[in-house]
């Protein structure tokens, strides 16, 4: 698995951590109770990644296939 720790250092900087108040947070990926000044864990994704998270996957793509053939047999309106 890639991690993606992309400057982030600590729990509170991460998406799936949710503060509540003085008493730290809950990570909501791994459901458990957190600090945010805790070192962040392997599996961080920054608070304002990108919502899709598989960006180099989709680079990845194969290359698509057009849905309709071109033809040479089309008419133009203008005939002579």
């Amino acid at each position: 698995m890639k991690t993606s720790n992309l400057l982030v250092s600590a729990c509170r900087y991460c998406r799936y951590y949710k503060s509540e108040g003085r008493r730290g947070g809950t990570c909501q990926l791994l459901d458990v109770s957190v600090h945010g000044g805790w070192k962040a864990c392997n599996l961080v994704i920054p608070a304002f990644a990108p919502s899709w998270e598989n960006l180099e996957d989709m680079m990845n793509l194969p290359d698509a296939t057009p849905a309709i053939a071109a033809s040479n047999s089309l008419v133009c309106g203008n005939r002579i």
